[in-house]
């Protein structure tokens, strides 16, 4: 079997897990929408506080799962002291981390503004922790190649979510309080919210525990600092792909010109639910990227290594671009999903879209200082998106609201991609093939751009138009590339 058909199965098998978990989770999103309905202020609250949840996750890793990858497949017969060690240290810091969440709970909600949701605060570090110390028994999963496992348990997590989500929040949506034979509080929905995620994460980490109870626990100092000073530099990584992705849902609160918190969470609630619609590329760049990270790791000592990097990277912006135009061609009936006060910002859907093929791009790009061991590199071209990130929200938020925000993830990625790209021909020279790279990129838009410019008045043709637009472009890669790259041997 060639590599490339290895690494789409590997990638097939956790991207169907993925797309498998996560849209489950993601339609909790439009629920919700329709649970809270007018009343988008407090799904605000809910976008907000889940941005600071984001934020906290990668400083509470402090970059041990990848450190764990890395050293786990480097010293194999050491595999379950690195194991051990990182889970260790994860334990301790998750730890002292709810001690102080538990104390400060009350103040960390009015910092917020939030006063009266402190239990909520409380709820939050508890996920957490939960979820932190359940992330190596997850890696390990995946490094002893256990998909199966490991998409078993991660639906559990989803199952529950959602299942409680529907559970506590039908008879708001219903407007009987009184339907499952016990009262449910309109005023306590963002309270349930928050249990089901914290059940979710309690019984996920559970299951870990009997084989948590077979491990031989050891701590090696020695271990532990080479793991740490090749995973300290990821946690700028981590933070500034966390600025990113979320911080928009915090400056927007902040940056907003309406007076009211009210209106300004509103817009928030907006723009966290439109955002999701993005998913469908997310979702993609996600699968992609848990099953190439190992594979790339384990074809780095391959004669045709470099090969093999620039003809996925092809067949990625193939992939990536056909679902850009199957979304973006299609939002007038995707859009639906979300309650009609949250369709307003349907437009932005296409730009994060775009965004995230470029994030995708950029994660295939990042096997040169992954392979090589510079990951401080990847701290300067992480911190430089972030910084583009802060600077367009900050000075056009004011005027452009969510629009600036778009925008702005959209040129942080694509900020990365080309830094990337530029330092990793020195250190990892892959010879992609660009201008075929760019003649997707040029058809891709070219025939979202005439979407845009033919009017129909009927929507039926407007669909099928659009649809054989996508389909123009799935022949074309079909016949350029991907059947002569699927027959390599």
């Amino acid at each position: 079997m060639s590599k490339l058909k290895r690494l789409a199965g590997q990638t097939a098998i956790y991207g169907v897990s993925t797309i498998l978990v996560r849209s489950l989770n993601w339609l909790i999103n439009p629920f919700h929408t329709y649970v809270f309905g007018e009343n988008q202020s407090d799904l605000g609250i809910v976008v907000e506080l889940y941005a600071y949840v984001a934020f906290i996750n990668v400083l509470l890793m402090y970059g041990m799962e990848t450190a764990f990858f890395r050293f786990a497949s480097k010293e194999k017969e050491h595999a379950n002291r690195v194991f051990s060690t990182s889970l260790l240290s994860l334990l301790l810091t998750s730890a002292i981390f709810f001690v102080l969440i538990a104390f400060s709970s009350q103040r960390i909600a009015a910092l917020l503004q939030y006063p009266h949701l402190s239990h909520i605060v409380l709820m939050l570090g508890a996920i957490i922790s939960f979820d932190t110390l359940a992330n190596i028994p997850f890696a390990k999963l995946r490094l002893e190649n256990k998909p199966m496992t490991y998409v078993r348990i991660k639906l559990l997590n989803v199952v529950i979510t959602v299942g409680l989500n529907v559970f506590l929040l039908t008879p708001i949506l219903m407007g009987r309080p009184e339907m499952f034979g016990f009262k449910i509080q309109q005023e306590h929905a963002l309270t349930y919210v928050f249990m089901a995620n914290l059940l979710a994460s309690f019984v996920t980490l559970l299951v870990f525990v009997p084989d948590l109870f077979r491990t031989k626990f050891e701590f090696c100092k020695n271990t532990w600092q080479k793991m740490m000073r090749y995973a300290l530099p990821l946690v700028i990584v981590g933070l500034a792909g966390i600025v990113n992705e979320t911080i928009d849902r915090i400056l927007l609160k902040y940056l907003l010109p309406q007076e009211s918190l009210a209106e300004r969470n509103a817009i928030v609630g907006i723009y966290g639910s439109v955002y999701k619609l993005a998913i469908f590329m997310s979702l993609v760049v996600q699968a992609y990227r848990m099953g190439a990270e190992p594979f790339f790791f384990s074809q780095s000592r391959d004669k045709d290594a470099l090969g093999t990097v620039a003809k996925a990277m092809t067949l990625f912006v193939v992939l990536g671009m056909l679902i850009f135009l199957g979304v973006s061609l299609n939002l007038d009936w995707i859009i639906l999903v979300l309650h009609e006060s949250y369709r307003v910002g349907k437009n932005i859907v296409p730009i994060l879209l775009m965004a995230y093929l470029f994030l995708g791009i950029f994660y295939n790009l990042s096997v040169w200082y992954k392979l090589r061991d510079k990951t401080h590199y990847a701290m300067f071209i992480s911190i430089s998106g972030a910084l583009v990130t802060i600077l367009i929200n900050v000075v056009f938020i004011p005027k452009y609201g969510y629009w600036a925000s778009a925008w702005a993830t959209l040129a942080s990625y694509f900020t990365m991609t080309l830094i990337s790209w530029q330092w990793g021909k020195r250190y990892y020279a892959v010879p992609y093939d660009l201008v075929r790279i760019m003649e997707y990129f040029i058809l891709g838009l070219g025939l979202y751009g005439l979407a845009w410019y033919v009017e129909w008045s009927n929507q039926i043709w407007k669909l099928l138009f659009n649809n054989m637009l996508v389909l123009i472009f799935f022949a074309y890669a079909v016949k350029r590339d991907i059947l002569s790259l699927w027959k390599e041997r």
